[in-house]
């Protein structure tokens, strides 16, 4: 058998680490099974579970890859496993020159990190808030879209802040009410294969009740979705309404945080001998700062808003939706 190019061995890594069928959420699960105390907030298993992300990744590997032949001279049989040093020069050649934004570079560092089994140690800077696209203006899409034809969508969307892939698998029977008269939306195999429920703003439970009652039981409640519907800009009203429900009504927010997991954040950082050092978060309070200003926030009434979204990190909550 000849030789395998740097191409096929990237293919045959990616291709040993495939887990499509299988819940990303039930391998965290078994992961922090495994691992007990040593688990950290953010671990993953080796496989990847998506066929997106897999393209992605294969896509990005093979980048690194011609560059590794066509850049630093590297001969096309060269063996994989042996040019990881590379990796971090990569990615910061892939910053610094291609100048490709943080959220690229990100996505190929992970890519790496996943054909080598291990994390790739690169430097990112700061992703200014202002640098993130955002369904907050108006779009060409809005001037598509007759929100009073489509009520009921809209409705839906405001009230329970799901993604695309969510609204469409929506039925009657996925929303219950509790014992304290709150209205929850249980979702089913949501991204990254996790199950999460989801509290229905207050101000909406009459409404979706009265859509809930005119829907045929078991049937999808939208046969499609109109693809000028801006769902991510009624996700973005949600988010920002629950934190301000969280935030002045506390027994609102005592019912929420008895559905999830009780919170546990926790931190990584360098000691000056360059050992990991991992540490919980204890304060009650996030602070967040760009330029001069800043913002503190309730860490429970944004893990209210965090865990509704389906986002396991705060501070990104905070990015994308409540400054």
């Amino acid at each position: 058998m000849g030789r395998s190019t740097i191409e096929r061995q990237i293919n045959k890594a990616l291709f040993d680490k495939q887990g499509f069928g299988e819940s990303r959420h039930e391998a965290k699960q078994e992961l922090r099974n495994q691992l007990g105390e040593e688990y950290r907030f953010g671990m993953t298993d080796e496989k990847i579970h998506s066929y997106v992300t897999f393209d992605t990744y294969q896509k990005a590997c093979q980048k690194f890859g011609k560059w590794l032949v066509e850049e630093k001279g590297i001969n096309k049989y060269a063996k994989i496993q042996e040019c990881k040093e590379y990796a971090k020069e990569y990615i910061e050649y892939r910053l610094n020159t291609d100048k490709v934004s943080v959220w690229t570079a990100k996505t190929e560092r992970s890519a790496l990190g996943k054909m080598y089994g291990e994390r790739i140690e690169v430097e990112m800077p700061k992703r200014e808030v202002k640098e993130i696209k955002r369904s907050r203006m108006e779009s060409k899409g809005d001037k598509l879209f007759n929100e009073e034809r489509h009520k009921d969508l809209a409705d839906i969307a405001r009230a329970t802040g799901c993604r695309r892939c969510d609204m469409v698998k929506i039925r009657p029977h996925d929303f219950r009410t509790d014992d304290r008269g709150n209205l929850w939306l249980d979702i089913k195999k949501s991204k990254g294969g996790r199950d999460r429920t989801v509290p229905v703003l207050p101000q909406y439970k009459d409404r979706i009740q009265e859509i809930i009652k005119d829907a045929v039981p078991d049937k999808k409640i939208f046969g499609y979705l109109n693809k000028h519907a801006d769902i991510h800009a009624y996700r973005g009203e949600y988010a920002r309404a629950l934190h301000e429900a969280v935030n002045t009504d506390r027994t609102f927010r005592a019912d929420i945080l008895k559905e999830y997991p009780e919170r546990h954040e926790y931190k990584t950082y360098k000691d000056k001998d360059g050992n990991r050092v991992t540490y919980e978060i204890k304060s009650e309070t996030i602070t967040t700062r760009q330029g001069k200003e800043s913002q503190t926030f309730n860490r429970d009434d944004v893990y209210c808003v965090s865990q509704a979204l389906g986002h396991n990190r705060l501070d990104v909550t905070i990015a994308h939706y409540l400054k």
